[in-house]
């Protein structure tokens, strides 16, 4: 009975993590940049520390199974888990709408999920794709 709970807390724990991602990170820019302490502001930033895992939820809604493993071949480790990628796109978000608590914010949830998924998944991401070292 007892291996039964454990398989599915081990299911349910690395989504649990990416919430927490976001919790802490919204706590400490709220203090940092001294930031009015809004919900909005703690939502915007644990919906960020999820967005890299929706291409999961796409993945789930194609094959039905919710959690990497290697049946799945690469499993969710593509399209939005490309760090680079990521990484381009918050210097355009940051050339256009200036350097603000809010978009700093969804940047560390974003990297922290990644190094999450690096240290969390065990054949972690790819740091540099697309391009191809």
């Amino acid at each position: 009975m007892y291996t039964i709970y454990m398989k599915h807390l081990t299911k349910i724990l690395p989504a649990l993590g990416d919430a927490g991602i976001g919790l802490i990170v919204s706590a400490i820019m709220l203090e940092w940049f001294q930031a009015p302490h809004t919900i909005w502001f703690i939502i915007w930033t644990v919906v960020w520390a999820y967005l890299p895992d929706l291409d999961g939820a796409f993945h789930f809604i194609k094959t039905g199974k919710a959690v990497a493993d290697l049946e799945n071949g690469r499993d969710h480790r593509e399209g939005l888990h490309y760090p680079l990628m990521w990484s381009i796109f918050f210097v355009i978000l940051f050339y256009l709408f200036g350097v603000n608590v809010w978009l700093i914010s969804a940047l560390v949830a974003i990297m922290l999920h990644f190094l999450h998924d690096m240290i969390g998944i065990g054949w972690g991401i790819q740091l540099f794709a697309p391009i191809d070292w």
